[in-house]
């Protein structure tokens, strides 16, 4: 979206994974972000639609099988690749989205400290409350 189609720049995808992630659904919430930043309503909509579609009709063609298929090696190894893909492509973007953001100590230390937090099990709304404390102060009141 941002490098190969150029639909977006690297600042307003942030800014839809940013909002995707304080709301329930982040991955519905993005696609319609990114779908209305490149077509406006329908856009989205269109993007709303492609998120949910696939996985619609793969769970419809699927559930009749699943108690056959989750006893079968060969579907649980896809299972461990497809997972082990996940963890490649999401470490791929945590690299793309470090790269972009942690641009200075104030920003590190910040990822630094949430992560920390999450890792504590401090909840959600007081991780972003914090964080957004911190920014205003940080890079609106100090400079």
């Amino acid at each position: 979206m941002v490098d190969r189609f150029h639909w977006l720049s690297t600042k307003e995808f942030l800014d839809g994974i940013a909002l995707g992630q304080v709301t329930p659904g982040p991955v519905l919430i993005t696609a319609t972000f990114v779908g209305y930043k490149v077509s406006n309503f329908f856009g989205a909509f269109m993007a709303t639609l492609g998120v949910f579609i696939p996985s619609f009709f793969i769970l419809i063609l699927l559930i009749p099988y699943h108690d056959r298929l989750k006893g079968v090696e060969k579907v649980r190894m896809m299972e461990q690749g497809v997972l082990g893909s996940f963890i490649g492509m999401l470490a791929l973007v945590l690299f793309n989205f470090g790269r972009t953001s942690l641009v200075d100590i104030p920003r590190i230390l910040m990822a630094a400290a949430a992560f920390f937090a999450i890792y504590k099990k401090i909840g959600l709304p007081y991780i972003l409350l914090t964080g957004g404390m911190l920014s205003i102060l940080i890079f609106g009141l100090l400079k």
